[in-house]
């Protein structure tokens, strides 16, 4: 009887400390002073209030506005006077309700005051409210527990209804589900036989079902894959006046591919900073199945797989450092599956536009060349380099096997602003701009070649010989020329569907900028090369009328995204119309889903 009394004041004695995070607590916020129980901060990256615009409960919600996207600098925790016990070996669900721009990530994390005890990303999966979960198992014994919010995306976010301990790690109130031995939530109603064994087996850098995309060279061996998105030799080597070694040896674009249900999957990396930049940024992307998971800004990797579904992985690697790959560790008892590698190739060629730079997180799969080549179902090379100028010897790194299906150039702006003469442009930039563009015509005469022409910069102008405009038209007359005698040759006005709200600096595109030329090339692609048989094919249908005043109609009810020119999500839904007369006049894409289809429409 003693033993039962014990157990029944050590739970009361749980719930007296968390009652800040029970329902009707402060995570409802409700009540004109609600965040006075929290504190906030933002570093000038967006903005944190309580709202009755929308709630999932009650009259209010939080409101986070996040304007620039960052790993901690929007935030939210609890203050002093709701601190709650934690002890070390037990389990702590937090759960909330939210809803955002999908593939937003929420960080959630338990803390020991202001140090961090366990955190894990939240992905937004719905723009209507959702129930999210995150549970723990603690490392430390404290007293002064906290739970923070990290707003990481930029974009829009409501959050309502945190609690602590009042739903299992499966989300059901009163629920037995608890974490295994591989702290994976299990048991109750999940469906999910707990786990005894978490021992990993190691699998090295040399196995054949290991795919590596967008490398056109690399070293490796039992313990480390070191990978060069060009040709080796280009990659560690420098011309003077055009490119940096440092950030041709950079893995934009880089992606890791694997197929296994392992349940618990770590993967390990490590930066080689004699061949590329040292940075502060380095993010890397999972994907599962093709649909964006979650980032990490860490060198080791650990992937959750708790269903045991076979299922194909990929992690993109950082834009502006060299990301050595090491090992990966799945559970033993599982292994890796193969995977067709049949893709077309897409090849984006260019400077620190294409590269990546613009995007904060220095993200892959934020670059407009990534999210071409994820709407196509291509392979990508990212051949952008930032600060370079164009230079025709990017041809050498077209070798025996990189057979290309679609070649996009957007190069120039550094020629503008950093050559030595007004001349330089009509001496050695369009020469060499035409020559890359012959060659390829010639070369890949099955190949789309798109010239994507200058985007917008609000620093058009070095010299009246030497600005964006005459850069522009220089590169348009080659084009118009060439395109008497080659019909797979293309070019787009990159200005039409960039503007200054997708800058991140004078001239970089921003995660919205990106976005925007990436829906601007799909909509308007032209060319007749295949699609991969394994991905999403991206075809035109009809929609009308267009332009139109308000109402756009289809001629099948299918799900459907209509996206402004920054990316941004404004409906959703499964219809054959939608009603767009309370927005702007401007660009938007209609985007219909088939089962292996995605029709964009302007």
């Amino acid at each position: 009887m003693k033993f039962s009394l014990t157990i029944l004041l050590s739970i009361a004695y749980i719930l007296v400390l968390s009652q800040c995070f029970n329902s009707g607590g402060i995570g409802d916020f409700e009540g004109g002073n609600s965040l006075n129980q929290f504190v906030t901060g933002t570093q000038g990256n967006g903005n944190l209030e309580v709202t009755s615009e929308d709630k999932h409960s009650g009259n209010q919600s939080l409101k986070a506005t996040v304007s620039i996207a960052g790993v901690w600098q929007v935030r939210v925790y609890n203050t002093g006077t709701c601190y709650f016990d934690i002890s070390s070996g037990e389990s702590y669900t937090v759960s909330f309700y939210a809803k955002g721009e999908i593939g937003d990530a929420i960080n959630v994390s338990i803390m020991n005051n202001t140090t961090v005890d366990q955190n894990e990303d939240i992905v937004i999966s719905s723009t209507n409210w959702q129930l999210y979960t995150a549970t723990f198992e603690a490392d430390i014994n404290s007293s002064t527990g906290r739970i923070k919010l990290i707003f990481k995306d930029e974009g829009t976010y409501y959050v309502d209804d945190i609690q602590l301990n009042g739903l299992d790690c499966n989300g059901d109130s009163g629920g037995s589900a608890s974490l295994d031995n591989c702290g994976i939530c299990s048991g109750g109603n999940t469906g999910i036989t707990p786990i005894n064994d978490c021992s990993f087996q190691s699998i090295s850098p040399t196995n054949s079902n290991l795919i590596f995309e967008g490398v056109n060279d690399m070293d490796v061996s039992e313990s480390k894959a070191t990978l060069y998105r060009f040709k080796k030799g280009y990659a560690l080597g420098e011309v003077s006046g055009y490119y940096l070694q440092k950030r041709a040896g950079a893995t934009s674009g880089v992606k890791l591919r694997f197929k296994t249900n392992s349940p618990k999957i770590k993967a390990y990396f490590q930066e080689n900073t004699s061949i590329s930049d040292d940075l502060f940024w380095h993010t890397f992307d999972v994907f599962k199945n093709g649909k964006y998971q979650f980032d990490s800004q860490g060198w080791e990797i650990e992937i959750e797989n708790p269903s045991q579904e076979m299922a194909e992985w990929s992690i993109t690697l950082p834009t502006f450092s060299n990301a050595e790959f090491l090992k990966l560790e799945i559970l033993n008892g599982f292994s890796l599956s193969p995977i067709d590698k049949n893709k077309p190739v897409y090849v984006a060629i260019g400077n620190s536009i294409t590269h990546g730079m613009g995007i904060n997180s220095y993200s892959t799969r934020l670059t407009y060349p990534y999210l071409l080549a994820d709407s196509l179902g291509y392979e990508l090379y990212n051949w952008g380099i930032g600060g370079s100028k164009i230079y025709d010897g990017i041809l050498s790194n077209f070798s025996t096997g990189l057979e290309p299906d679609l070649v996009s150039i957007l190069w120039g702006y550094n020629d503008v602003h950093y050559s030595g003469s007004d001349a330089y442009l009509a001496n050695n930039s369009f020469p060499q701009y035409e020559t890359i563009l012959t060659t390829l015509l010639n070369d890949y005469p099955n190949a789309c070649v798109l010239a994507i022409l200058p985007t917008y910069t609000t620093n058009p102008t070095n010299t009246t010989a030497r600005n964006i405009d005459s850069l522009k038209n220089g590169q348009l007359e080659i084009i118009q020329q060439l395109q008497e005698n080659y019909s797979n040759l293309y070019y787009l006005n990159g200005n039409d569907y960039t503007d200054a709200s997708g800058l991140n600096d004078n001239v970089h595109l921003n995660q919205s900028g990106n976005q925007s030329l990436a829906y601007g090339i799909i909509n308007n692609f032209a060319c007749g090369t295949p699609t991969s048989t394994q991905s999403k094919e991206v075809i035109k249908t009809n929609i009308w009328p267009n332009p139109t005043n308000g109402l756009i109609q289809w001629y099948e009810k299918k799900p459907f995204k209509v996206i402004d020119i920054h990316g941004k999500i404004l409906f959703s839904g499964s219809d054959t119309k939608v009603d767009l007369s309370t927005e702007s006049s401007g660009i938007y894409f209609l985007q219909l889903e088939y089962e292996n289809q995605i029709i964009i429409k302007k």
